[in-house]
This record gives C-alpha cells, sequence and structure tokens, in this order.
C-alpha cells in the first residue's frame, strides 16, 4: 500500500529542517552561549559609554535591579558633551535587542528627566528573557546626533 502523504511530509520536515538555504539564518536557531561564552558588559553603577559619532558620553548612573535581571529594570542615564557638561536638551529613543534570537521587546521605555541636569530616567527596560541584550540609545540632544550601547547578559 502507498502512502504518498507520508513522502510528502517527510519532504516537507526535510526541508524545514534543512541548511537555512536562501532565506534561513543559522544564528536564529543557534543554542544559547555557555556561561564561559557570555558577552556583554560588565554592570557597575558609572558605567560609561562614548557615542559612536563621539558626539555624547553617557554614564549609566543607576540601575535597578542592579546588575540588570530579567524582566523590567529602571535605568538612569548621565548624558554630557565633549567637555562633560550635562545636556539636558536630548531626546532619547530606547531599543532593547537580542541579537542571537533577533527580537526586540514589546515594552516601550519612557524617558524623563531625572532633576539633575543631564540625567534620564528609562522605565521600564524591559528585558523579558535570559541571555544577551544589547540597549542602543539613540540621543539627539540639540542637533547633535549620536548612540550608545549597552549589552548585558540576564540570568534565567
Amino acid at each position: 500500500m502507498r502512502r504518498p502523504w507520508l513522502a510528502l511530509l517527510l519532504l516537507g520536515v526535510a526541508t524545514a529542517c534543512g541548511d537555512g538555504g536562501a532565506g534561513g539564518d543559522d544564528d536564529v536557531d543557534a543554542a544559547p552561549p555557555d556561561a564561559g561564552d557570555r558577552q556583554g558588559d560588565t554592570y557597575v553603577a558609572g558605567l560609561e559609554k562614548t557615542g559612536r559619532n563621539g558626539g555624547v558620553f553617557t554614564r549609566l548612573v543607576d540601575a535597578v535591579p542592579a546588575p540588570p535581571e530579567r524582566g523590567d529594570n529602571r535605568w538612569v542615564l548621565e548624558v554630557v558633551d565633549r567637555d562633560g557638561g550635562p545636556r539636558s536638551d536630548c531626546a532619547l529613543t530606547v531599543d532593547p535587542r537580542m541579537p542571537v534570537h533577533q527580537h526586540g521587546t514589546p515594552v516601550v521605555a519612557r524617558v524623563t528627566p531625572e532633576g539633575a541636569p543631564g540625567r534620564y530616567v528609562l522605565e521600564p527596560v524591559n528585558l523579558f528573557m535570559p541571555g544577551l541584550w544589547e540597549v542602543t540609545i539613540d540621543l539627539d540632544c540639540g542637533g547633535v546626533v549620536d548612540e550608545v550601547l549597552y549589552a548585558f547578559w540576564i540570568e534565567g
């Protein structure tokens, strides 16, 4: 007795589990790194980053929880110019992403001035699953456009 449906099913499974083909990306299904392969920044209060264009400098003044953990986080970020003066005229956009899984988070972080010149509260910075998260912060400070990247390994 012939079973053509079985042959079609096996062909579909073989195609779906192939080597990635023209539209696939092997990194999407890659196993997460083990403890020895963890990447990212080591959190310390005051962790500094230079904008990719060199127009601004940021300091992660505080994170709650510290270090950043799975779930919603609250960050206080300080932005200064090349001379170290506070930049209180900045519009910030926060984009958390998991590079291995190629996705972000549906939760949009609010950015509000913290009170001290050049300080901003970012919340919630939603890091909803374990693994490496890269948080890009786009800044427009009175026409000076730049971005910084903070990366943290989030435990399960």
